[in-house]
This record gives structure tokens, sequence and C-alpha cells, in this order.
């Protein structure tokens, strides 16, 4: 379904998300350009008032109302071009700015491009007692609307009060009928052309915005299936060995790292007795618990089956088995199957800590945690076990 001006509507939930997110690209986009623009609008402006608005100040008299008109309409171009230029030059690279802080940059934009275009309506209206050309109010309207994004259809009414002013400037000043009915003819083309300029701007700015972000979001959501796993959210090997890697690196890694590797008991009697959404239900619930116990870099990883990994860094072995404890007794309380109420789940968990190590040395962290989980599991589950050098892997059923 598209709206009277060609434009797509958005039909989805994240509808408003989405339109915000295009609205301040837009703006960084208005902010990136003005920045140039409005500098070069000051050189211009600078020179315009040297070299040719002040021949016609002098001639018409410096007490006349044209020379009070040029000099109040350069004012303010030449403020609104300096405050422009500071405002999006903070904006930018996110400095705070204490004046119109809570107005945003698309609506500054549009501000200053009629506050441009209306001084220039008027300043080259004002030039017909002088002059014949337009050529400064063509050059203005066709840069504002190449380079300004103002959201239609507020472009059109941007340019048609500042046309408004052009021609009842033109009426007044120009007293060549054959030369104002020309310029009245190309200023009004000129100004035409350049709304289809900025509304054609405007809307491919829009679409393809809207195209970046939404192939943005797909990869998001591809990488969010790479690295996790669907059930239970948590991180997968994968993740895990490329997280690792680039934590630690090729060089030693400083902190400790503790592997809780963690193992459901007698999880095919839960299936088998309960049903696999129970099962799931089971797994989901220790994803919960995991994640609760996480800080800062720390990882919670699905191995694979009923086996999960929790990385901890720079932490002692001591404060990872009293997690590690916490982690089994919540499972064994927040899991109570209906069919029977008085069914415990229990876990076993295996801890390997390492210190000054670097990641090729992440697999030997892991089997050693692996030794430790069984071990616990052979001395009768539902324990914590951590390794040390009596633990070799025979021990391990």
């Amino acid at each position: 379904m598209k709206d009277f001006l060609g434009f797509r509507k958005l039909k989805h939930e994240n509808e408003t998300e989405v339109q915000i997110s295009i609205k301040n690209a837009i703006s960084i986009t208005n902010a990136n350009r003005a920045q140039y623009i409005l500098i070069v609008g000051i050189i211009a402006e600078a020179y315009l008032i040297i070299f040719n608005d002040i021949f016609n100040i002098i001639e018409s008299g410096w007490g006349s109302t044209n020379a009070l008109f040029y000099l109040i309409l350069h004012f303010i171009m030449f403020v609104a071009s300096i405050f422009g230029t500071v405002r999006s030059y903070k904006f930018v690279r996110n400095i705070p700015f204490t004046i119109f802080k809570k107005t945003k940059i698309e609506n500054l934009a549009v501000f200053y491009s009629f506050i441009f275009l209306f001084c220039v309506a008027i300043v080259n209206s004002l030039d017909q007692s002088f002059s014949d050309s337009i050529t400064l109010y063509i050059a203005y309207i066709l840069i504002v609307g190449a380079v300004v994004l103002i959201e239609p259809p507020l472009n059109i009414f941007v340019y048609l009060i500042s046309h408004i002013a052009f021609i009842i400037g033109m009426v007044v000043f120009q007293k060549d009928s054959s030369i104002l009915y020309l310029n009245l003819l190309n200023g009004t083309l000129i100004m035409l052309c350049s709304i289809v300029i900025s509304t054609v701007f405007y809307k491919s700015f829009y679409e393809v915005t809207l195209k970046t972000m939404l192939v943005e979001k797909v990869n998001h959501k591809l990488e969010i299936l790479s690295n996790t796993d669907p059930l239970t959210g948590l991180y997968n090997r994968r993740y895990f060995y490329q997280q690792m890697e680039n934590v630690v690196g090729e060089t030693v890694f400083p902190d400790n790292l503790v592997c809780i590797l963690m193992d459901i008991d007698t999880f095919k009697h839960v299936n088998d007795t309960f049903g696999h959404i129970v099962g799931d239900q089971a797994l989901v619930s220790f994803g919960h618990i995991l994640k609760s116990h996480c800080q800062d870099k720390d990882l919670a990883v699905r191995w694979g089956g009923e086996e999960f990994l929790l990385v901890l860094f720079d932490t002692s072995v001591e404060a990872a088995k009293y997690t590690a404890s916490l982690i089994l007794k919540e499972l064994t309380d927040s899991f109570v199957p209906e069919e029977d109420p008085n069914y415990k789940l229990t876990t076993s968990a295996g801890i390997s800590i390492f210190e000054n190590f670097t990641y090729k040395e992440i697999d030997m962290v892991i089997s050693r945690a692996d030794v430790a989980l069984y071990h616990a599991k052979n001395a009768g589950k539902n324990q914590v076990c951590i390794w040390h050098t009596n633990l070799q892997p025979e021990t391990k059923k």
C-alpha cells in the first residue's frame, strides 16, 4: 500500500521503531552535509556582501529601506549559518549543545532551508532594482532540493512559501515587464523541479535506508541463529570458541578462567517418563538459571544435549564451587514436573581452572572439567567436583 507521494507504508509491528531509526539516519545525514554546506554558505555570504551587495547598499543609500532589508537579511543568514554549523558539528560528534538541545536536527534542517530560501528570494528580488539575474535564487533552491533531506509534503510548503516571497518581490522591484515575466517563469519552473528533486532524493534515501535496516536485521537474526541454541537461548560451541579466541587471542591471558561443565543426571529417564516436552522445559529452565549467574564476560553455553558449560572469568575456585552448588540447588527447586511433584531433578558439575593460559589450551581446560564432571557422577551424582592432578582420564566412564 502506498500514500499519495508513493511512499511504501510499513505494515508490521515495528513500524514506529523503523520510522524513528530512519529519521535518525536522516538527521545524521543532514548534520554531516550541513557542516560543510553551511561553511561554504558563510564564505559565499561574506563574498556577496563584500563584492556585490555592499555596492547595492551604497547605491541605494545607507538609510534607505532596501539597504535596511539587505542588512537584516544578510545578518539573519550569517547568524543561521554559524549556528547551524556549530549545531551540526556537535550533533555528529555527540557533543552536548545547550541551545535548542531538544530540537531534532531534521527540524532544524527544515528551518534553515526555509530561512535561506526565503532570505535569498527577498535579496534576489531586491537585486531586480539593479539587475535582471535570478542566478542566486536558482542556485539556492537547486542546492537545497538536492542536498537537504526534507520530508514530503513539508518540502512543498517550504518551497512554495519562499517562492511566493520571490514572486511578490519580483513584481515590486522589477520594472521591465519582459524580464519580469521571463524571470517569474524560469524561477517557477526551477522551483517545481527542485520540489521533484527533493521528493525523489528523500524517497530514494528513505527506501535505501529501509532496505539496509532490513538487511542488517536479517543478518543480525542469522548471526543469533548461528551463535545460539534455539531451545535455551544460550550460546553454542561455535560462539564459545569464537569468543574465546577474540578474548584470549594468541597472547597469554592474565586472568583466571574457570570452566564449570554440568550435566543433568538421568535426563533420559526424564524424557522417557514425562515426555520430551517436559524434558525441553527442564533444559529451558536450566538455561535461565545459568544466564542469571553470568556477569560481564561470563559465558553460558549449551555444550550439547543435556550438557552445559559456564565460563567464569577472573573467579576463584571457591567462588566457582559456590556458584555451581547454587545452580544445582536452583534446578532441583525450580523444576517440578506436574506428573510427579515429588520428583527431584539433579545435576552434576565438574570444575577446572587455568591461570596464564592461551587460546590453544582451551580444549585442555574443557577436558579437565569433563574429567571432573564424570568423577562427580561416579561419586553419586548431584554434586560438584574440582579437577586436580589425581583425577586422571581413566576415572571417566
